[in-house]
């Protein structure tokens, strides 16, 4: 692409934008590129960064809206927007999930935050039966007592949000929570603390399945198409190992009757 330049828009500010011809890039595909700065010497003195190597951002397409989703994760696909989280069968777990970083990082500085996230590409068409489910382990670090989603001192939490704008504003499909809003989470997040920090490993045994009404928060109506996004929040200081969801089930109903198609562990599901 033809070099363009960064216009001032404030004291220290540049910004520009790259003009893509949207029908030459796919899904997947990464930008590569420099910034040049250049004086206003007769010499013209020039740096680039990098120097040796390139910035760089993947192209990732929103596909076209549908009204039901499902993924048990044990298939690769580009569902997912990853960058924050993966896919991948994590140690103590049987098969693929969709992954938080383990152990999620804290910014250790008063007053900064990090929110780790990924974002569902298929948007979903609300019906009026507009449910998800999926299965999860939070281990994440618990509020004080007493606070609730919103709350300063409710410290870390992981949160599904909806966006009916492109990604512009996102707003919750339901309050945030965190290891407090299941004891066998919460007892094991404060089994082995280290510093300010729990140093507890997620398994297989911890998940428990979460069900949301997409239209709980009276953020959404039916007939909105949302894009759906899954986000980890970390405060200043403590953390742990993170946020694993598994089995996702958008609008998704319960079918029967049940047929068990082999012997071992038989998952009835949901439930």
């Amino acid at each position: 692409q033809t070099p363009f330049g960064l216009n001032l828009d404030s004291t220290a500010n540049y910004t520009g934008y790259f003009n893509f011809n949207l029908e030459q890039l796919k899904d997947g595909d990464e930008i590569t590129y420099n910034i040049t700065a250049r004086d206003s010497s007769v010499a013209q003195n020039t740096k680039k960064i990098p120097f040796k190597e390139k910035f760089y951002f993947k192209v990732e397409k929103i596909f076209d809206p549908v009204e039901r989703y499902w993924n048990d994760f044990n298939q690769l696909n580009n569902d997912f927007v990853i960058s924050d989280f993966d896919i991948y069968t994590e140690t103590s777990f049987e098969d693929p999930a969709l992954h938080s970083p383990h152990p999620y990082l804290s910014p250790e500085e008063v007053s900064s935050n990090w929110n780790y996230s990924t974002i569902l590409k298929h948007p979903i068409i609300l019906l009026e039966s507009a449910t998800m489910t999926f299965d999860e382990v939070v281990l994440v670090e618990p509020g004080e007592f007493q606070t609730n989603f919103g709350d300063d001192e409710f410290w870390d939490y992981v949160v599904v949000e909806g966006s009916k704008d492109d990604g512009k504003t996102w707003l919750p499909l339901a309050d945030g929570y965190d290891s407090g809003d299941n004891s066998t989470w919460k007892n094991n997040y404060n089994l082995n603390i280290d510093g300010n920090n729990s140093q507890t490993e997620g398994t297989k045994e911890w998940f428990v399945n979460r069900e949301i009404d997409l239209l709980q928060s009276k953020n959404f109506v039916v007939g909105d198409t949302i894009l759906i996004q899954f986000r980890l929040f970390s405060d200043p200081f403590a953390n742990g190992w993170g946020w694993a969801i598994d089995n996702l089930r958008i609008q998704i109903p319960v079918s029967s009757p049940l047929t068990i198609l082999s012997p071992g562990n038989i998952q009835v599901y949901p439930n």
